[in-house]
């Protein structure tokens, strides 16, 4: 007997995991499902690339990174410093822009203000089983993956997991029916 508020999530095609979930019998490691296509903003970006970014993506989270890297490093636009909704980009550009001159589409919007500076982030070697309690308990949409180096690897959405779940229940059936 479903409830009232599991009909509307349904019906809205929101994706909601469902909490029993057990990966225990996977060891798989948070790398394993992570998108890697990740689309990040600096700290410092031009009022231009924002639009872009919002125009070309459809993405509801955007890592920031940090060019507070050493001196000379390949991976300083890679350093993870926190993270920014897509609805918060949306209204500094409306804030931002007062007309549609060339010089307000190169100037600089900081996003460091803006941003949340302390996220939930998981190594990409930590067991899916704990990247699925993370999402479940803290009712989280996304998830930034880093490396040891705070480098930004890859992102996990609930539509990943979501996908894994179906693919472990898939395997649990077979198991069950003996169709190994």
């Amino acid at each position: 007997n479903r409830g009232l508020y599991d009909i509307h999530i349904g019906l809205n095609k929101i994706p909601m995991l469902e909490a029993g979930l057990n990966f225990a019998d996977q060891d798989l490691p948070a790398r394993s499902i992570m998108s890697m296509s990740v689309v990040s903003v600096g700290e410092l970006v031009p009022h231009k690339r924002l639009r872009e970014i919002i125009a070309t993506n459809a993405h509801h989270g955007f890592p920031v990174t940090s060019s507070d890297a050493p001196s000379g490093s390949p991976d300083m636009s890679r350093v993870f410093a926190g993270i920014i909704s897509r609805q918060r980009i949306v209204e500094l550009l409306a804030s931002t822009s007062d007309s549609s001159s060339e010089v307000d589409a190169n100037c600089l919007i900081d996003l460091r203000p803006h941003c949340d500076r302390s996220p939930y982030t998981v190594c990409e070697t930590l067991p899916l089983r704990r990247v699925f309690r993370l999402f479940t308990t803290m009712g989280l949409r996304h998830l930034v993956v880093v490396d040891r180096q705070s480098l930004v690897v890859g992102m996990i959405t609930r539509k990943d997991l979501l996908k894994e779940q179906d693919t472990f229940n898939g395997e649990k059936l077979q198991g069950k029916d003996g169709n190994s």
